[in-house]
């Protein structure tokens, strides 16, 4: 099951790295396009490693487990928190929700 959700959060983290480069976000501002490449990477960081840390778990005590790839699960941990804090940053953004506010309503005017 959680590799499931490894998986999923690495491709989302590569479509969310496509974000910068679409017509709504291109006229906006470095600080805003870097924040999702950087968050995109992040979060495809803390994919791979949680999907190298799955795939590395046998059926011995989770304790030596712990120490032999304590370190890894340490940085896992925190990659994701930093992660987690870009995407934080980007959606609590003004810009952020100018951008979106101008896309939803270029999409609004086409329906009509």
């Amino acid at each position: 099951m959680r590799a499931i959700l490894y998986v999923i959060a690495g491709v989302g983290s590569l479509i969310l790295m496509t974000g910068p480069f679409t017509r709504s976000y291109r006229d906006a501002s470095l600080w805003l396009r870097s924040a999702f490449i950087i968050a995109s990477l992040l979060f495809l960081a803390w994919s791979t490693l949680g999907l190298f840390l799955l795939s590395h778990q046998s059926d011995d005590r989770s304790e030596s487990r712990r120490q032999r790839f304590g370190t890894l699960y340490d940085i896992k941990s925190d990659v994701g928190a930093v992660g987690a804090g870009f995407l934080l940053a980007v959606g609590t953004s003004p810009e952020f929700r100018r951008c979106s506010a101008r896309r939803s309503k270029a999409s609004n005017q086409s329906l009509r």
